[in-house]
């Protein structure tokens, strides 16, 4: 399943394999990393490449990696494909796992955690 948005209206912004960068982008778009980002990401759509290595945190709606990623990401969707590897933190609503990538640490179902606080409310 890939998510990669078939809105053109969306820009799209580029790192490419050989390029490395420190610190911190806000974008409105999709970010493609296909090098290697150490810092915080917090874009629209985020891709990781199967080259690609982003350390340090990322908040997006829509999140694929192909590739590696360590720390804490959130977005609204996660997709982790077979070549990936994800060790850290990950909070997202919906998230899916392909047979045979690799995921060390926690996962987080916010919506869930609300929907158990609203349960547990006395009347």
């Amino acid at each position: 399943m890939d998510l990669i948005s078939k809105d053109d209206d969306l820009p799209v912004a580029f790192l490419g394999n050989q390029s490395q960068i420190e610190g911190t982008i806000q974008a409105e778009g999709i970010l493609l990393v296909q090098g290697k980002w150490e810092g915080e990401i917090n874009c629209h759509q985020l891709v990781v490449t199967r080259e690609g290595r982003v350390e340090g945190k990322i908040f997006c709606q829509l999140l694929e990696i192909w590739g590696a990623v360590e720390g804490f990401s959130r977005a609204t969707k996660t997709v982790i494909q077979p070549s990936a590897r994800f060790r850290g933190c990950l909070m997202a609503e919906e998230i899916s796992i392909a047979p045979g990538a690799i995921l060390e640490g926690a996962i987080i179902f916010p919506h869930l955690d609300e929907e158990e606080d609203d349960g547990k409310k006395s009347s």
